[in-house]
């Protein structure tokens, strides 16, 4: 029958390859730095965040303290003869 012919592999020149003159040897350009104002906004945030979880273990403390049998507001019915 046929067979299969593979296509041959074109090699593509290299001034065509894309973004290849933007980047040499894969080392990449470095980061811009934080601007003051980034960097106070993002330890708002963190403050906001550890505040928010004190708080939630402050008020969350007498729900999850274990009852005292006997203790509490519990009413206790009496039991008074004549």
């Amino acid at each position: 029958m046929f067979g299969r012919r593979q296509a041959e592999a074109v090699p593509a020149p290299p001034g065509s390859i894309a973004g290849a003159e933007a980047f040499h040897g894969g080392v990449l350009p470095p980061r811009p730095r934080r601007t003051p104002a980034e960097t106070a906004g993002a330890v708002v945030v963190g403050v906001v965040v550890a505040g928010g979880l004190a708080g939630a273990v402050l008020f969350g403390m007498p729900a999850i303290q274990s009852v005292q049998p006997g203790s509490g507001t519990a009413y206790q019915t009496e039991t008074s003869q004549p």
